[in-house]
C-alpha cells in the first residue's frame, strides 16, 4: 500500500522546506507589483497626452483633397480625411504605447513567476514520494505530446463533435505503484481550428518582393501600387485584430496572470488559427496488467462544464442507487453491469468527497487496460498571482490533495480485486 501522508504533516513538512522559498517569491512579487503600478500611471500620463494632441488640437482644413494614380482618381472631403488620419495615427500610436507597456508588464511578472512552480513542486514531490519509485519532469516535452493526444482521444472522456488537437504540458509525475504504470500531467488542452485561408492573402509578402527589385516594367509598376493600395487596409485589420486582443490582454492583467504571447500572436496578429478552451487542470493515467471489455465514463452532472458531452456513441445511461454520487456525476456505459463493478462503493465515496470539498469537475474513465482520471481547474493550478500573496497555504494543500486523491485510486483499483473482466 502507498503511505498516505496526512494533511497535518505535510503542513509542518512546507513550514521547514518550502516557507523559505515562498517568501522570497513574496519579497519579488512586492516588488513587481510597485514597478507594474507606476508603469500604468506613465502608460496613463501618455494616454491622456494623446488625447489631448489628437482631440483638442485638429487643424481644420478648407478644401477637398484628390488622390490621382493614372487614370484612377478618387475625392476626399478635407474635414472627414484630416480626423480619419489623425484617428488612425492615434490608434497606431495607442497600440504601439499599449504592446511596449503590456510586453514591461509580462517580462517584470515573470521576473518573479519563473522557477516559482518548478521549485515548489519538486519540494512537494520529494514528499510524496517516500517510497522513491516516482519520476518528476518540470520541464517542456513535446515529444510526448502526440503520446497524450492519443491517451486523451482514447480515454473518450471528452467526446465532442471535433477531436481535440492542441495541448500543452507541463509537469509530469509518473512511475510504479504496487505494479501498477501511473502518469499525472498536468494540461492545458484546447480544440484548434486553423485558418489556412489566411496564407493566401501574404500582402506583407508581396509589398517587400514587389519594392526589393528594381522597378523598370509597367507591369511591376502596377504590381507595386496594386501592393500599396492594400497596405492601407492591412494596417487597418491590424489594427483591428490588435482591439481584438485588449480584452484577452486586459483580462490576464486584472486577474494578475501572465500574457500567453504565443497565442496572442497565433490568434490576433496573425489570425491564423482560433483555439477553445476544453480543459486544464491534472490528467491521471494508469495501466492495469487486465483488460476491461466495456467502456465506462463518468462526466460531472454540471451544465457548466467546459466540455460537451452530447455525442455517447454506443455507451447507454447507468442509473445507479447512490443519491450523492448521483448528484455530482453521470455515468455512461457500454454495459451495465461492469459498470456496477468498476464503480464501487468505496470509489463512488471517494469522488463525491473530493468533489464536495474541491468544488471541481472530475472526469473519469475505464477503457481497455486503462483508468483515466481527470480534476478541473480551470483558472489554473499552482499558479502565481500578482495581486495575492505568494505565503498561502491554500493552493499546497489544493495541489496536494489531488496528487494524493489520484494516488488513492491505485489502492481503491488494486489488482487483488476481481473487478476486471479479461479480454477472453
Amino acid at each position: 500500500m502507498t503511505n498516505q501522508k496526512i494533511l497535518s504533516e505535510f503542513k509542518e513538512f512546507c513550514k521547514q522546506n518550502v516557507l523559505q522559498d515562498l517568501a522570497r517569491f513574496e519579497k519579488e512579487r512586492k516588488q513587481v507589483l510597485v514597478a507594474v503600478i507606476i508603469s500604468s500611471f506613465i502608460f496613463l500620463f501618455f494616454i491622456d497626452f494623446l488625447n489631448q494632441l489628437f482631440f483638442h488640437n485638429i487643424p481644420d482644413i478648407e478644401g477637398d483633397i484628390y488622390i490621382s494614380i493614372g487614370a484612377f482618381s478618387v475625392t476626399f472631403s478635407s474635414f472627414w480625411f484630416t480626423r480619419l488620419f489623425f484617428l488612425l495615427i492615434y490608434l497606431i500610436l495607442f497600440l504601439g504605447l499599449f504592446i511596449i507597456w503590456s510586453i514591461f508588464y509580462n517580462s517584470a511578472f515573470e521576473s518573479f513567476a519563473t522557477g516559482f512552480e518548478t521549485k515548489t513542486n519538486q519540494k512537494i514531490f520529494e514528499f510524496i514520494n517516500n517510497h522513491k519509485n516516482l519520476n518528476l519532469s518540470t520541464k517542456p516535452f513535446d515529444t510526448d505530446v502526440n503520446e497524450t493526444l492519443y491517451y486523451l482521444n482514447q480515454s473518450q472522456i471528452f467526446n465532442s463533435f471535433v477531436k481535440i488537437n492542441n495541448i500543452k504540458q507541463y509537469s509530469q509525475i509518473s512511475g510504479d505503484i504496487n505494479n501498477i504504470t501511473i502518469n499525472i500531467t498536468k494540461v492545458d488542452i484546447q480544440l484548434g481550428l486553423n485558418h489556412r485561408w489566411t496564407e493566401v492573402f501574404d500582402i506583407n509578402t508581396d509589398i517587400y518582393q514587389a519594392s526589393s527589385k528594381n522597378v523598370t516594367s509597367l507591369e511591376e509598376i502596377i504590381t507595386l501600387l496594386n501592393a500599396l493600395l492594400f497596405f492601407i487596409p492591412t494596417i487597418l485589420l491590424l489594427i483591428l485584430r490588435l482591439i481584438k486582443g485588449l480584452p484577452y490582454v486586459f483580462k490576464r492583467v486584472a486577474q494578475g496572470k501572465n500574457i500567453d504571447y504565443e497565442r496572442f500572436e497565433l490568434e490576433v496578429l496573425k489570425n491564423q488559427a482560433s483555439n477553445h478552451n476544453i480543459f486544464r487542470g491534472l490528467l491521471f493515467r494508469a495501466k492495469f496488467n487486465k483488460f476491461a471489455k466495456f467502456i465506462t465514463v463518468v462526466r460531472p452532472n454540471v451544465l457548466k462544464a467546459n466540455i460537451s458531452t452530447i455525442s455517447h456513441g454506443n455507451k447507454q445511461l447507468i442509473k445507479l442507487e447512490d443519491p450523492e454520487f448521483t448528484e455530482y456525476f453521470t455515468v455512461y456505459s457500454e454495459d451495465q453491469v461492469d459498470a456496477r463493478y468498476v464503480l464501487s462503493t468505496s470509489l463512488m465515496e471517494k469522488l463525491v468527497n473530493f468533489r464536495q470539498k474541491a468544488s471541481k469537475n472530475i472526469y473519469v474513465s475505464f477503457v481497455d487496460d486503462t483508468i483515466y482520471f481527470a480534476i478541473e481547474y480551470p483558472d489554473g493550478l499552482f499558479e502565481p498571482n500578482l495581486y495575492r500573496s505568494m505565503l498561502r497555504f491554500a493552493p499546497l494543500r489544493e495541489y496536494f490533495e489531488a496528487i494524493q486523491l489520484m494516488l488513492g485510486l491505485v489502492e481503491e483499483l488494486n489488482l487483488d480485486r476481481q473487478i476486471w473482466k479479461t479480454n477472453e
